[in-house]
């Protein structure tokens, strides 16, 4: 990626606060660590933040200091994030939330979450909050509080939405409640998942082609990012090109057209 931020795990690797913002794009925020404290690798209180293309890999929340919360990602009441094409994983939690906790507003849009950690949601945990999870592929996360079926996903939000998410071999369950009526369980087939946090790529975790055969195009299209595939889409029309709302559209010729690599704004 563009810029790599290390926690040397030592500290967490980000912290927002009192009305901040940042704009994450193309960005690895990689191996925080907070001892007795909440989000190890981006923290949000009264902030927001945006994230697009990054990776959030292999942060370690409390450490066996305490149940705090969220090992990727921390959303603080107040606070809002949105991450879209983005990779969590090897992100772990003594408490709830092993890539992300909110309380706060989440969007997360065509991410992939694999191999978090976490007693409670070991991919995402949702507590009071609004989210919404579409389109994102959510496999071999471990959530487990000691007895009882736990989830991937545990949702206790005020409003939770979206749909079209491809789960898998999720170690306990999927997800609270059962998966939403346009939710796949099937292998997504990534290219290398097993890669190191520090050498690990967008590319690394793309869907083949191939686990799309069998899939109706008419309920389901493929999202295309130059030439990978990280998600699923519902269309109304399979020939219409999709790009999500915000961002530009890919140039097919020339790559992806991108903002700057890291912004932050007071």
């Amino acid at each position: 990626e563009d810029l790599t931020i290390h926690g040397n795990n030592a500290r967490n690797v980000m912290n927002l606060n009192d009305n901040g913002y940042a704009e994450l794009n193309r960005v690895k925020l990689m191996e925080g660590r907070h001892y007795n404290y909440n989000g190890a690798g981006l923290y949000l209180d009264n902030a927001d933040a945006t994230m697009f293309q990054s990776i959030v890999c292999s942060n370690n929340g409390s450490a066996g200091y305490g149940n705090y919360n969220g090992g990727g990602v921390y959303v603080n009441g107040g606070s809002s994030f949105e991450a879209r094409e983005s990779v969590f994983f090897g992100n772990s939690v003594d408490g709830d939330g092993g890539a992300v906790w909110a309380s706060g507003s989440a969007t997360l849009v065509n991410n992939v979450f694999y191999d978090n950690t976490a007693t409670n949601g070991a991919a995402v945990y949702a507590s009071f909050s609004t989210i919404e999870l579409t389109n994102n592929i959510i496999e071999a996360n471990d959530a487990d509080s000691g007895g009882g079926t736990q989830y991937a996903v545990e949702d206790f939000s005020y409003g939770f939405s979206g749909g079209y998410n491809m789960y898998w071999a999720n170690l306990d369950g999927h997800r609270e409640g059962g998966l939403a009526g346009s939710d796949i369980d099937d292998d997504p087939e990534m290219v290398n998942p097993g890669v190191s946090c520090l050498n690990a790529t967008l590319d690394d975790f793309a869907v083949h082609r191939e686990a799309l055969a069998g899939f109706d195009e008419h309920e389901i299209a493929c999202l295309q990012c130059a030439d990978r595939y990280v998600g699923f889409l519902p269309v109304d029309d399979p020939n219409r090109p999709f790009w999500p709302q915000g961002f530009e559209r890919p140039n097919r010729a020339g790559g992806l057209a991108l903002g700057a690599a890291f912004q932050v704004f007071p």
